[in-house]
């Protein structure tokens, strides 16, 4: 199944089949296209029953017309963006109950690898952090792995994490900031 670079959402037959996961993992996920870690975190989402739409980098009208009539508890919004993508969603999202739960900041300003730092509401396990660090380039589909995965088992706990090592994609932007939201 491809995820067009402009946004798109699953089919419904895809749907369907994930629904189950989907229910109680990240439903929907924002990501900036620009980016190829943005792109590799929905891929990774898409596959396990999530919805992407693409930032086009002006985000609230994104939220108001696309993603705010889905969220519905137990939603749980993912992306992989800017920072300053999330400081909006996170205005928009707080009038629908939703709070931030996880924020990773991936860092590669002015280095040939990626720093990251992962902190989660309530914590994020060893075993997720350790699959994220030691994934090398592949960093995107497994942190998405990972968080989808903490969430559907609820096994957040206690944590702040930072490794680094991954190599930089040519199109990454310096830092990029991966999140989730859902109720608090």
């Amino acid at each position: 199944m491809a995820l067009a670079t402009g946004g798109a959402a699953l089919t419904a037959t895809a749907q369907a089949l994930a629904s189950a996961t989907a229910s109680r993992g990240i439903h929907t996920v924002l990501y900036d296209a620009r980016y190829s870690d943005a792109r590799e975190f929905a891929h990774a989402l898409v596959r396990r029953g999530a919805a992407a739409f693409a930032t086009h980098q002006d985000v609230v009208p994104l939220w108001y017309e696309r993603v705010k009539g889905r969220t519905a508890p137990p939603f749980r919004l993912g992306g992989l963006t800017p920072h300053s993508d999330l400081v909006l969603l996170e205005q928009c999202a707080a009038a629908s109950g939703l709070a931030l739960l996880y924020q990773g900041m991936h860092d590669a300003r002015g280095a040939t690898t990626v720093t990251h730092s992962l902190r989660a509401r309530g914590g994020f396990t060893d075993a997720a952090s350790a699959a994220v660090f030691s994934a090398g380039p592949r960093w995107p589909a497994a942190l998405a792995a990972a968080l989808n995965a903490a969430l559907l088992e609820g096994v957040w706990a206690p944590s702040l994490r930072a490794a680094g090592g991954a190599p930089r994609a040519a199109d990454h932007p310096g830092t990029l900031t991966s999140w989730v939201l859902g109720a608090a």
